[in-house]
């Protein structure tokens, strides 16, 4: 219990500063956070407030968290897959309605999903798994639960086809980028990786396309947009603009100064697959697609929303959507 200068209690989470003010400690996610207030009664106030907060939102159901999910999806995808999210989620809703998010144990999930697929097919459990991920991921982003219960559960059959894994884990992303150093095309690599852009819109960046006050990169060729240039990307450019002949305007071009062309790009990435095959002993290419899965990993695992995911990549929310399940069940 915390106290004030006179040594009075003033309840948990609270106490006074030896310059008079006061500190309320909240946590959340393991996480803490300090505010400071001039009076007790302000203290105990918001220390109230904020613990109601929490209590409120660890009682919330999963039911309230899809209807969150559904309002969010229904401007932006199709009737039919909404329909189809629907569906999955009544088959769902028969074992987990209207249980507060905070009881929901791993064990529990588990348990429900081993009933699933005593009546349902592998296609049809996947889909209601999915759904779980995105329901407990929304619930930790938003506070309901402090740590989420979907991380280390899997679905397996004996029917399930085994798939090779086409992204990078973090341990090879720093082997990778290691080998790429003193490459020519080392910072068209990097770039591939770190932003999730295609090869052809690599090659096709100007210089004038980076808008480097506001942070943000202009993609051009079928698919124009504009993205979020993020410190190591800046940085990466920031660098190459120093040692390079900006004159042309191109960022990327051959020895000779001429535009690259995908082909080409290509067959100076399968060099360095080629050197981690034989120094590493790698057992697989390392291709621009398997470098735009590993963006779209890392940005799904560090919790980026599929909606501002989709956007980045050029592509729509079912598409992307789909590329995270086929990357998670290689995982």
């Amino acid at each position: 219990m915390g106290k004030d200068l006179k040594g009075t209690e003033l309840g948990r989470g609270i106490h006074q500063r030896k310059d008079g003010r006061y500190e309320v400690r909240i946590y959340k996610n393991g996480v803490s956070k300090s505010f400071y207030v001039k009076t007790a009664a302000e203290a105990r106030t918001l220390h109230k407030k904020y613990s109601k907060k929490q209590k409120d939102v660890g009682l919330c159901g999963i039911d309230e968290i899809y209807s969150m999910l559904r309002i969010e999806w229904a401007g932006h995808i199709q009737e039919d897959s909404l329909k189809n999210y629907d569906y999955h989620y009544r088959i769902l809703s028969q074992y987990l309605t209207n249980m507060p998010l905070n009881e929901v144990t791993p064990a529990k999930v588990q348990s429900v999903i081993n009933k699933l697929q005593q009546e349902y097919s592998w296609s049809t459990c996947r889909q209601i798994v999915n759904m779980l991920r995105k329901i407990f991921h929304r619930a930790w982003e938003n506070g309901s639960v402090s740590y989420n219960p979907m991380q280390e559960i899997k679905i397996y059959s004996e029917h399930k086809q085994l798939f090779e894994k086409n992204y990078l884990e973090q341990d090879e992303i720093k082997i990778f980028e290691q080998v790429c150093q003193g490459r020519r095309y080392c910072d068209l690599f990097l770039l591939l990786l770190y932003s999730g852009i295609t090869i052809k819109e690599a090659c096709l960046m100007n210089w004038e396309d980076i808008d480097w006050k506001n942070n943000f990169l202009q993609i051009r060729g079928s698919h124009k947009r504009i993205i979020p240039m993020e410190l190591k990307i800046k940085e990466l450019l920031e660098n190459r603009k120093k040692r390079e002949d900006t004159s042309k305007g191109i960022i990327f071009t051959s020895r000779t100064g001429k535009a690259l062309t995908s082909k080409y790009v290509a067959d100076e990435l399968r060099k360095v697959s080629e050197f981690l095959w034989e120094k590493y002993e790698w057992n697989r290419d390392v291709t621009s697609t398997i470098l735009r899965n590993t963006f779209i990993y890392q940005k799904y695992m560090e919790g980026t929303n599929l909606f501002i995911l989709a956007k980045i990549l050029g592509i729509t929310y079912e598409t992307c959507e789909k590329k995270v399940e086929m990357l998670e069940e290689t995982h």
